[in-house]
């Protein structure tokens, strides 16, 4: 028998198959002050009623609660717990706080219960057990009279308080000391290790030799305290129970205590790694603590191991709130004379071998397997060991099935039902389409999506406890029409005799619908198809079309007749052109000229698109800017032909021309340049070049004028538009800027500025005569200069050591006479003859 406090039930758990069968339910909930009252709720203990068979819970709700198996009912034994408003009082006056273990004493059968004292109702955090506040623990005993009837009661009475007592939560008796058995408890939150010891729990003996006196069996301080909870130590045991003597591989092992620790960070409860741990009681002293401490297992599957009870061969089963295996709860059974064996440490892979093994839901089989889903947290187990008839009464069950009176195709359906009583039941849905199965669940609702159109028949089977119930209901699906989601065609102009393929994508939420396809293609001819597949999909067909604009319209029907229709796609059909050559014109020799090409309906692509401008003109580069403008950088030979070009442009069998598109036009002649560009004046025999651009030179014909003072010697045609001159400077021309001009017949062109004379160099040209004798007197000499500047007054003469000017007369700028005395004792030789004027010093 295992009881679970979160699905409000007893349960029998078949030993061998693991099946759970209802024995009690909120289905059995009594009718309390006019109200059912799930009495289970909360349900943390359980133990058997000796010569009646019947079930005892303890509840943290409502206290201790007695079952009948035969028929699952419930009634109050004793009040206790938080769900009757102010806590119900004891004989003693006490309080009835919060139930938690509870078992038989073998030796008069009263009953044993702990009372935590934690008042779970007022705590600072709902989820941190040690954040409430608490009274000192307790144990209660449910006496007998002497004599009594079996079942039968005489009152209550409080075997102990406080003292070591914090929060005592499970109890094992020893059956050993006549009248009554001793106690052993465990206790989340003691101080049995002395004053260190921060709250660590452990287990408590209560002699019954002794009026219960209380002393420490084990504290999980002493024991390890140096450990770190919860990631360390046996700290704030829980579930406890006596395992019978045994003898494993030839070794006796006596009566021993085994306790269960472990941790929850979701409600504060123990403060340990998971582990079962035993302990040896001193049999032949029984006050004595005992020893032999022992770990006998740790970790995985376990994970909140509670309540426990041996069975007839003394094996240890266990009430696992949780489980290793991923399940809600479990009920594991550990056999003391076999080796563990875990799916997370050593296992031979056979299932049967695990140890601890998986009793229900039974390992191997997942978390639900058929008739082991009513378990959720388990806390406690009770070995049957008598025969107690169970014959649990049906009552039918109303159920009702809430869904939609009509629905469309593809669109989610939700299920629930309406059950009475209410409780906790087993649901079978099964939804048909066409007398096939479509859909099917375990749970209270049940979603399916229609795939199509049609009747869906819904049945849903309801059992509780043996009591069944079921409704059954019909539900018209509709059809929906598909959705055209998109049409593509084209995305430019198509050229004539191209195809064009038009393709439309839909949706449609009626998975099995098929489809066709219509295009009418605005010209009065269609095409139909069928579209591949069912469901979403997409059609397309071709087309080709002649030149001009037309409007595509699809539409999409489904297997049913229903259909949508877009006409959103228009389809060009016209050939490219070449619109615009911009610039248009150029001239002969005329270099790196940029031209913009404008097209229409044109697909230019950089490097594969040329250009031709026909005769004489070279294409340097082609960029293409888009796929119908592009731009040409030309040369044009100078001695090209002028008039009209065709311009043509391809791009593969793409071929675009614009008649006439662009004119060589006759340059203006100009005379562009002189070099050099200057001379002195005087200079002679000067050779110039002379360039000009669209001029027609000719040998012979062509003449050269520089202007005033500047005589051409010679002109030596080169070219049309070169040729070479000579050219004189008259010494005395003027200084200054020349128009330079060519003539050819009509043909004349002029450099303005385009030479410059400038002056000359002053030197002495000629002394005369050019010699003297020593001694010689009032010798007339004569002389003569060029670009000189001579002044009367001004200019001096040195004809250097040994003569003297005796007087110097200006006779132009260019000339002057002097009178000189040579000194007869002078050296003989040649002399510098130097005049002075100003800053003009000229010597020859």
């Amino acid at each position: 028998m295992v009881v679970d406090g979160s699905s409000s039930g007893i349960y029998l758990v078949d030993p061998v198959t693991g099946n759970q069968t209802p024995i009690s339910t909120a289905v059995n909930a009594p009718i309390i002050n006019g109200h059912p009252v799930d009495l289970l709720q909360q349900a943390a203990s359980l133990t058997i009623e000796p010569g009646t068979g019947k079930l005892l819970a303890s509840t943290r709700q409502y206290g201790i609660i007695r079952v009948d198996p035969k028929d699952g009912s419930q009634e109050v034994l004793l009040k206790g717990g938080v769900g009757w408003g102010p806590y119900p009082t004891l004989s003693s006056g006490d309080p009835f706080i919060y139930p938690a273990g509870i078992i038989i004493d073998p030796l008069d059968s009263s009953i044993l219960v702990t009372d935590t004292g934690i008042r779970i109702n007022a705590c600072s955090d709902p989820n941190n057990v040690f954040s409430c506040n608490s009274d000192p623990g307790k144990i209660i005993r449910i006496t007998k009279a002497p004599g009594s009837a079996a079942g039968v009661y005489s009152g209550n009475a409080v075997v102990a308080k406080g003292v070591l007592l914090s929060d005592p939560f499970d109890i094992a008796v020893d059956g050993n000391n006549g009248v009554a058995s001793n106690i052993y408890v465990t206790d989340m939150n003691a101080k049995l290790g002395g004053a260190a010891d921060p709250g660590l729990g452990g287990i408590i003996y209560l002699g019954a030799t002794n009026n219960f006196n209380q002393s420490v069996f084990f504290s999980s301080y002493t024991q390890n305290p140096n450990a770190t909870p919860p990631t360390s130590g046996t700290g704030c045991p829980m579930g406890i129970t006596m395992v019978p003597p045994l003898t494993v591989n030839g070794t006796s092992y006596p009566t021993r205590l085994f306790a269960t620790v472990w941790y929850s960070a979701s409600n504060g409860y123990g403060c340990a790694p998971t582990a079962v741990l035993s302990l040896t009681p001193n049999v032949s002293l029984p006050t004595s603590a005992g020893s032999d401490f022992q770990t006998i297992f740790s970790g995985s599957p376990l994970v909140f191991p509670f309540g426990m009870d041996t069975d007839l061969i003394g094996r240890v089963i266990i009430a696992d709130e949780g489980s290793g295996y991923g399940c809600s709860g479990t009920i594991f059974r550990l056999d003391l004379t076999k080796p563990i064996q875990t799916t997370v440490g050593s296992w031979d892979g056979i299932i049967d071998h695990l140890n601890p093994f998986g009793l229900s839901p039974i390992v191997g089989s997942g978390c639900t397997p058929p008739n082991q889903t009513f378990l959720k947290n388990p806390s406690d187990a009770a070995v049957v060991k008598v025969v107690v008839a169970v014959e649990t009464a049906i009552t039918p069950l109303s159920v009702t099935i809430n869904a939609p009176s009509t629905s469309p195709e593809g669109t989610a359906i939700t299920l629930t039902s309406t059950v009475s009583p209410s409780g906790t039941y087993t649901y079978n849905w099964t939804v048909t389409k066409n007398g096939n199965s479509f859909a099917s669940g375990p749970a209270e609702s049940l979603s399916f999506t229609p795939d199509d159109n049609g009747t869906y028949d819904v049945k849903l089977s309801v059992t509780a406890s043996g009591a069944t119930g079921s409704d059954q209901k019909n539900i018209p699906v509709t059809n929906v029409a598909p959705a055209i989601t998109g049409v593509s065609g084209p995305a430019n102009t198509l050229p004539p005799g191209a195809s064009a393929l038009v393709v439309a994508s839909f949706t449609d939420p009626g998975s099995q619908d098929t489809h066709t396809c219509m295009f009418k293609w605005g010209d009065g001819q269609d095409t139909t198809v069928a579209a591949p597949g069912m469901g979403d999909g997409s059609c397309s067909a071709s087309h080709n079309y002649g030149s001009g604009t037309f409007n595509v319209t699809v539409t999409v029907t489904d297997k049913d007749g229903d259909f949508a229709t877009n006409s959103s796609l228009n389809v060009t059909v016209d050939a490219p052109v070449l619109l615009s050559v911009n610039p248009n014109t150029g001239q002969p020799g005329q270099q790196n000229l940029s031209v913009s090409l404008t097209g229409q309906l044109t697909h230019f692509v950089q490097g594969t698109t040329t250009a031709s401008f026909g005769a004489g003109i070279t294409v340097v580069s082609l960029t293409v800017n888009s796929p119908t403008t592009a731009t040409a950088v030309l040369n044009i030979d100078p001695a090209g032909a002028t008039g009209s070009r065709n311009v043509t442009l391809t791009t593969g069998p793409e071929v675009v021309t614009l008649t006439n598109g662009f004119t060589v036009a006759a340059g203006t002649p100009v005379l562009q340049t002189v070099n050099p560009g200057s001379g002195q004046q005087g200079q002679q025999n000067l050779s110039v070049n002379l360039t000009g651009q669209f001029t027609h030179f000719v040998q012979g014909t062509t003449t050269a004028s520089f202007g005033a003072g500047i005589t051409v010697v010679s002109l030596t045609v080169n070219s049309a538009t070169t040729a070479t001159t000579v050219v004189n400077i008259d010494a005395g021309t003027a200084t200054g800027n020349r128009n330079v001009t060519l003539t050819t017949g009509l043909e004349v062109v002029t450099l303005t500025n385009g030479f410059t004379v400038a002056a000359g160099t002053p030197v002495l040209q000629t002394v005369n005569p050019g010699s003297g004798q020593q001694g010689q007197q009032n010798l007339n000499v004569t002389l003569t200069g060029q670009f000189t500047h001579f002044v009367q007054g001004t200019t001096t003469a040195s004809f250097g050591a040994g003569i003297t000017v005796v007087s110097l007369t200006v006779n132009s700028a260019t000339t002057a006479t002097t009178v000189v005395n040579i000194d007869a004792g002078t050296a003989t030789g040649n002399r510098n003859v130097t005049l002075t004027t100003g800053p003009e010093v000229v010597t020859l």
